[in-house]
């Protein structure tokens, strides 16, 4: 058979397997039986995949975010995996899996994150979330597609080899990649963003919580959550694994695959202040602008789709107040103005809060605003904010930022 690429997400014909699948995983079976052993639960016996042991970047945090608990109001582009309909089958391989309305083309990947030459590697499918069909089975069963892996001959749904996508084109910068993901409920949930030449540009992590049942198969609850990443650059391809520490060998499906393009668009939470306080109590606004340049015309942007975590803006105003954008994330703007007109929104600080969900814990979150250009391109940016009043006052904070806001009340 014709052998593949030494790029990540080609199409070619599959290596030939020889001897045992077993013998060439990158985790010996008895050290993954000491595993079992030492943990009080698993996910099941048959859990193969990738058993790589690179670390995860220390920048995950700033990139994650959950988009179940934080709707956006401009819709993202979603790969749902309900074609072809099973119908009465449990499985279908369809290696590799191609979403003929936007060209993403998924497909598995070598078992080492370390090596992008041709490895051997598992099949892609579909299946059901039902306990006979993948070992990662969220309660309630139900009938929705899910993509899985497997090996063959021996099925799909109960291997953990990662899943890749392609691009057509290059995504640009700032844009929002987001899967849900089914594994074990004490597992991460990892996305890692590339570019045409495999570099980095982002990735975000969440750990898939809480515990539900296992539809019937053995080992410990399973946990489902949406994980987002954010790129710092363009994105041509998206690496899907769920890890525990260093291991990455766990059984795992994936779901609503989505995507928004970015843009050259840059956000600034309350202009004028530097981290940017967010008062959780505060029953008043803020504001936060769009900042406009020379490449990124504010004036293109149809101001009725803005919306900063899936609240809508109170308030929208073209106005000069930034300078340039900063060119490290969530780094502080010139002061203005700089000749470019900005927009200045108004938001409720309710409204925000409500729609952050579960990330208003963390004590750095990113915010992310979309909206659609007059053309029906979609956009995405972001910016962070430092989390202030927890004594429960429900007084603002006092920044300069917030004297802004103070007169659109």
């Amino acid at each position: 058979m014709e052998e593949r690429s030494q790029r990540p997400f080609t199409n070619a014909a599959r290596h030939k397997r020889h001897g045992n699948i077993a013998s060439r995983q990158r985790i010996p079976y008895v050290l993954i039986a000491i595993f079992w052993i030492l943990l009080p639960s698993g996910c099941s016996n048959d859990l193969v995949g990738s058993g790589d042991t690179t670390e995860l970047p220390p920048q995950n945090q700033m990139h994650a975010r959950n988009m179940t608990e934080n709707p956006i109001c401009t819709e993202m582009t979603v790969i749902d995996f309900e074609e072809p309909p099973l119908g009465s089958a449990s499985e279908m391989v369809i290696d590799p899996y191609v979403d003929e309305a936007s060209g993403v083309v998924f497909t598995t990947l070598p078992d080492s994150l370390s090596s992008w030459r041709s490895h051997e590697r598992g099949i892609l499918g579909l299946v059901r979330n039902h306990g006979r069909s993948t070992s990662a089975c969220v309660e309630p069963e139900s009938d929705d597609q899910k993509l899985a892996t497997g090996v063959p001959g021996y099925g799909l749904g109960h291997s953990g080899f990662r899943i890749g996508a392609e691009f057509p084109g290059q995504l640009p910068r700032h844009s929002l990649i987001s899967v849900e993901i089914q594994s074990l409920w004490w597992t991460y949930g990892v996305v890692w963003l590339y570019d045409k030449d495999l570099h980095l540009t982002g990735m975000a992590k969440e750990l898939l919580a809480p515990g539900y049942g296992p539809c019937g198969n053995p080992g410990g609850p399973r946990g489902r959550k949406v994980v987002t990443a954010e790129s710092d650059g363009p994105v041509k391809y998206v690496v899907i694994q769920v890890r525990w520490g260093s291991i990455a060998a766990f059984v795992f499906v994936i779901d609503d695959f989505s995507f928004m393009p970015g843009g050259d668009y840059a956000l600034d939470i309350r202009p004028g202040s530097c981290p940017n306080p967010l008062n959780l109590r505060s029953k008043g606004v803020f504001r936060a602008s769009i900042i406009g340049s020379q490449r990124a015309d504010v004036g293109q942007i149809d101001t009725s789709t803005i919306c900063l975590q899936g609240a809508e803006a109170l308030s929208i105003r073209a106005m000069d107040i930034a300078g340039p954008p900063p060119d490290e994330e969530c780094g502080c703007p010139s002061k203005g103005p700089d000749g470019y007109p900005d927009l200045v929104l108004t938001f409720s600080t309710q409204d925000v809060v409500d729609a952050m969900g579960e990330i208003a814990a963390s004590k750095s979150p990113r915010l992310y605003l979309t909206g659609r250009l007059w053309d029906g391109t979609s956009f995405s940016t972001s910016d962070c904010v430092r989390i202030v009043g927890s004594g429960g006052d429900g007084k603002t904070d006092g920044s300069e930022g917030e004297a802004w806001a103070r007169r659109d009340r």
